[in-house]
């Protein structure tokens, strides 16, 4: 099937979101890039790259806080990004804004034919959702909670994942 893309707004990525996506050793890797960046072209919605690459202490902090369910993340090897959304001048993680976000990343995935996996619903690959983030994150949580009573479904809206063989 092919996809067609929405027009493409005006939104760039700031100088954070730039030194996010560069790393401090190596950078986010190129695939991913290639999402994230057409992703904020064709999205109806500005957001910026909150974190890319992290250090293992970047990493071990997360898992400490409980922010992250494991002491290495896929960010550690420059696979994952966390893009959030900007509401009124400020960064949001309101799940409308998320989802939006989420809507452009899954059209620039299938677009360019490049898999990830996204924080909303861990169990399918963006690209292969049915219907939209929403509704698909939704469905993850009540699957999820389901098959494992009494623990929550690790959800986070904001993280992007390339997938990786």
């Amino acid at each position: 099937m092919t996809w067609k893309l929405p027009p493409q707004s005006s939104f760039t990525f700031g100088k954070h979101s730039e030194a996010e996506l560069a790393g401090f050793e190596f950078p986010v890797h190129p695939k991913l890039q290639a999402v994230t960046r057409l992703a904020l072209a064709i999205s109806g919605c500005d957001f910026g790259i909150h974190d890319g690459v992290r250090t293992v202490a970047e990493g071990e902090a997360n898992f400490v806080a409980g922010t992250s369910r494991t002491h290495h993340s896929k960010h550690q090897d420059g696979l994952a990004v966390d893009a959030v959304p900007w509401s009124n001048g400020k960064m949001s993680w309101r799940p409308d804004h998320c989802f939006q976000v989420a809507v452009a990343h899954q059209l620039a995935s299938r677009f360019l034919r490049i898999p990830i996996f996204w924080g909303g619903a861990w169990d399918r690959m963006l690209a292969e959702l049915v219907g939209t983030p929403k509704i698909a994150h939704q469905a993850y949580v009540e699957r999820f909670e389901r098959a494992n009573p009494g623990t929550k479904a690790l959800v986070d809206l904001v993280h992007f994942q390339l997938v990786v063989p």
